[in-house]
This record gives structure tokens, C-alpha cells and sequence, in this order.
């Protein structure tokens, strides 16, 4: 189980030389924690609706609204790798 709202993302395969950047993203949403972002997400924040929960507060505002629901709906479906 992951301790934060963000998916786990492997990155595999990079050889580095010099100062090469690597860009990768990783993908907000996972308010329970269990690796993927679907409706058991939903119902977190549902019942945090209000409060200041870190795990349901997704966009860091120190309340759960509705633009955490965006969030979620922004990256329903995704699992960490």
C-alpha cells in the first residue's frame, strides 16, 4: 500500500551520461492508497468532504473539495506501475 495520494511509477532501462535530464511525471488521485485511482477513491473523499484529511486533500489546498473530485476524475483508471 502506498503511504501518499500519488502512484508509484517505475522508470527502468536509463543509462545517464553527463548532465542528461530524464523527465517523468507521476499521477495524483490515490486517496486510499491501494495503487490504482477508481471508485473506492471516491468514497474517501466523500467522507473526508470538508476536512483537512492529507490523503483525500489531492490538490494540497488543506481542504477536500471539489477540485480534488477533478483530480480523480482526471486520472480515473490509472494504476501504479
Amino acid at each position: 500500500m502506498n503511504s501518499t495520494h500519488w502512484l508509484r511509477r517505475a522508470i527502468q532501462d536509463i543509462v545517464l551520461s553527463g548532465d542528461t535530464p530524464v523527465n517523468t511525471s507521476i499521477t495524483n488521485g490515490d486517496s486510499d492508497g491501494d495503487g490504482m485511482i477508481n471508485l473506492f477513491d471516491m468514497v474517501v473523499l466523500d467522507s473526508s468532504f470538508g476536512s483537512a484529511n492529507a490523503m483525500a486533500d489531492l490538490d494540497g489546498s488543506g481542504l477536500v473539495n471539489l477540485f480534488d473530485y477533478v483530480i480523480i476524475d482526471t486520472n480515473f483508471g490509472a494504476q501504479a506501475d
